[in-house]
């Protein structure tokens, strides 16, 4: 019994063993075979961060790709999707407008949220938007689509934000919050991520933009 059973057991083993290697051949050729796709970010913040935690977490591969973020302006990313070295492009609502205008072959497959979210910030003695009237109010930019939702929910608070605001392009990532937080101007068109800097920092909140 005892030699019967090892001979039966022997192939057994020879066949869990080749099931093994076809497994590691089959996995190792789907992991060469990935395709590399190159995502530019323009900012890192909330709503980008689901793109980085796919990869680590190995959901870009399970679908077949090798996923590239990489950080980059938007006005250089956009240039450098058109010109083939992006697949995609996560460049703000603005930038990709204009260039759609001008003809560039873009489309839009996705949008990360419903809502614009900014918000206006201010000095903690500015309780009101019409406070605002004959401020500096900082913004990272002087076009983007943000600014002109901030405009809108100006206007509907009787403030003409082209006569009564000047607006002080500080660039991206928290330089409008920083400049507001070293009194340098008085209120701020911000970010997410500056929101949860200044607020806990004690600027006051004038307005959520998302909501207006």
């Amino acid at each position: 019994m005892a030699t019967i059973i090892r001979r039966a057991t022997r192939p057994k083993r020879l066949q869990r063993t080749l099931i093994a290697v076809a497994f590691i051949a089959l996995f190792a050729s789907r992991v060469g075979a990935l395709e590399t796709v190159n995502l530019a970010l323009s900012n890192k913040n909330f709503q980008m961060i689901l793109y980085p935690i796919a990869q680590e977490r190995g959901y870009m591969q399970e679908e077949g790709i090798d996923l590239r973020v990489i950080l980059a302006r938007a006005e250089l990313s956009v240039q450098a999707t058109m010109a083939g070295s992006f697949q995609f492009n996560m460049a703000g609502t603005m930038a990709v407008v204009n260039v759609m205008k001008g003809g560039a072959p873009f489309k839009v497959i996705l949008a990360t949220n419903d809502k614009v979210l900014s918000w206006i910030l201010s000095k903690p003695e500015i309780t009101t938007l019409k406070e605002l009237k004959g401020k500096r109010v900082a913004t990272s930019g002087v076009a983007n689509v943000t600014l002109i939702m901030a405009k809108q929910v100006m206007q509907k608070h009787g403030i003409d934000p082209d006569r009564d605001i000047n607006f002080i392009n500080t660039g991206g990532g928290s330089n409008g919050v920083r400049a507001l937080m070293a009194g340098a101007v008085d209120g701020v068109v911000a970010s997410t991520a500056e929101r949860y800097i200044g607020v806990p920092a004690g600027l006051r909140e004038l307005s959520f933009i998302g909501t207006k």
